[in-house]
């Protein structure tokens, strides 16, 4: 009997895709100092190793002397009420609450995108759509669509960086008249949903949005709030990476939303700010009593372990440890590495949207993208260009996994570990001099050659041939060329 295929919502989720081949190659040989020093280097995975050396012995230190046996048995599948207490007391000192954060205010699961998921299934009904501005984090489709039949709908901010996170004339109280930017294109896109008869449910955005690293000022918050208080939408705010951006960040739960406050639901979790993804722990902060009785029925399916939830809330409860040493030093280490690579990226004419959070940089390779032989592309120009770029050793995440309507643009994380991430960027370096290179002398060099060649009275055509021909050798052709 031949192999029974996969229903058909699930081969649904399964499409070729070149990024995942490329991810894939990634994980084949990603570099490692030992055992593969020859691998790729991965400058594009948001990976917070700033302070792990330092980290991971205080946890060690902590867990002596627990007892152990507990941690092997059954819990509750949101962790612990203690892991509840400890999340709730975290956020409302961090996240400066404007209204307090009970244990009946907070879901836990096995990371944040367990929670998007089951948020997702429990807002918006099959068929409808959540707005998303973009560039952001390209998970979102996966986390919000997969198993849930929604269509996530981007509404492209590319050409507004800083209008689209920033009040007009640097205060929206100076003027009544003031209005987001960012708000007229999610009524622009909304407005076509319902001209198409599709219902949207709920707006999504990070803030810090991920991959600019940038905040919204609190004006332009509030705005989005309103947007969807009128338009009876959810808005889901993911901020993960919100201490990572220190007084620059304001969240959700610390504005004053009004009557919209039940509305508006907060993602965070301990994968980025703590780089402990390894634990596998997400939180979700919401005033909707009835959103969190659904959402605590399906808790089942993100269930926490044991031991995560027990190293989380010695974590979470040491506030001393947290703002004496923790949250300074990470902020000082932040500061320098983030430094030191916009400065790299300046000397090497490589344009980027500065970051004030985050521990990675949004770069413009643009200018690359017509090095890479035509003839070669199997996809787009902004893949084979990666293609290339691991070929020569370094991984960085592509704009269009961002929803980038701007070709070219790259997510380069300098979170890892320094050696790493300095061999990473020489490697980096060294490639797009060298291309830099060989396309300067091309014009002067190809014409002195074609004229030895004899054959300067056909100049424009045979130089743009010898010029691609010469382009596929300095990339080297390999079985996609």
């Amino acid at each position: 009997m031949s192999p029974l295929p996969p229903s058909k919502r699930g081969w649904d989720t399964v499409q070729p895709d070149l990024m995942i081949d490329l991810s894939r190659r990634l994980a084949a040989d990603e570099y490692h100092p030992i055992k593969n020093p020859e691998g790729i280097i991965d400058l594009g995975s948001a990976i917070n190793g700033l302070m792990q050396q330092d980290l991971g012995p205080w946890v060690q230190r902590r867990l002596k002397g627990l007892p152990t046996a507990e941690h092997l048995q059954y819990n509750d599948t949101q962790g612990s009420a203690k892991l509840l207490q400890s999340v709730a007391g975290f956020m409302n000192w961090y996240f400066r609450c404007r209204k307090p954060l009970g244990q009946d205010n907070v879901l836990i699961a096995n990371g944040v995108t367990t929670l998007l998921n089951s948020l997702a299934f429990n807002i918006a009904d099959e068929g409808s759509a959540v707005l998303m501005p973009t560039p952001s984090y390209g998970m979102f489709s996966h986390d919000v669509v997969t198993r849930n039949s929604l269509h996530l709908v981007p509404v492209p901010c590319d050409d507004i960086v800083e209008e689209r996170f920033r009040c007009s004339q640097g205060s929206a109280r100076a003027s009544s008249a003031w209005h987001s930017e960012l708000v007229r294109r999610l009524e622009r896109t909304f407005k076509d949903n319902l001209s198409t008869g599709r219902r949207t449910a709920a707006v999504l955005l990070a803030n810090p949005e991920n991959p600019l690293g940038r905040c919204y000022d609190p004006e332009v918050l509030l705005e989005v709030s309103r947007f969807c208080e009128k338009n009876r939408l959810h808005l889901v705010v993911d901020e993960i990476y919100a201490a990572t951006a220190f007084s620059k960040h304001h969240s959700m739960l610390g504005l004053d939303l009004g009557s919209n406050a039940e509305n508006v639901h907060v993602l965070w979790g301990m994968s980025k700010d703590f780089g402990c993804g390894g634990l596998r722990l997400g939180f979700l902060a919401t005033y909707n009593a009835k959103l969190h009785a659904a959402m605590r029925t399906l808790s089942m399916f993100g269930w926490v372990s044991a031991w995560s939830a027990t190293v989380a809330s010695l974590i979470l409860d040491d506030r001393h440890f947290l703002q004496n040493t923790y949250f300074p030093t990470l902020k000082r280490r932040l500061d320098t590495r983030r430094d030191q690579v916009m400065a790299q990226l300046a000397q090497l004419g490589v344009p980027f949207v500065s970051p004030e959070a985050g521990f990675f940089v949004f770069i413009n390779l643009s200018r690359w993208l017509d090095r890479v032989p035509t003839h070669a592309r199997r996809g787009s120009a902004e893949l084979e260009l990666l293609s290339r770029l691991m070929t020569n050793r370094v991984f960085l995440e592509p704009g269009q996994a961002f929803f980038s309507a701007r070709p070219g643009w790259f997510r380069l994380n300098f979170g890892n570990d320094e050696k790493t991430v300095d061999l990473g960027l020489r490697k980096l370096a060294a490639f797009l001099q060298s291309v830099t290179f060989r396309e300067s002398i091309d014009d002067a060099e190809d014409e002195v050659v074609l004229e030895k060649l004899g054959h300067a009275s056909h100049q424009l055509g045979e130089t743009t041939r010898f010029r691609r021909w010469r382009r596929q050798l300095c990339f080297g052709a390999g079985d996609d060329a």
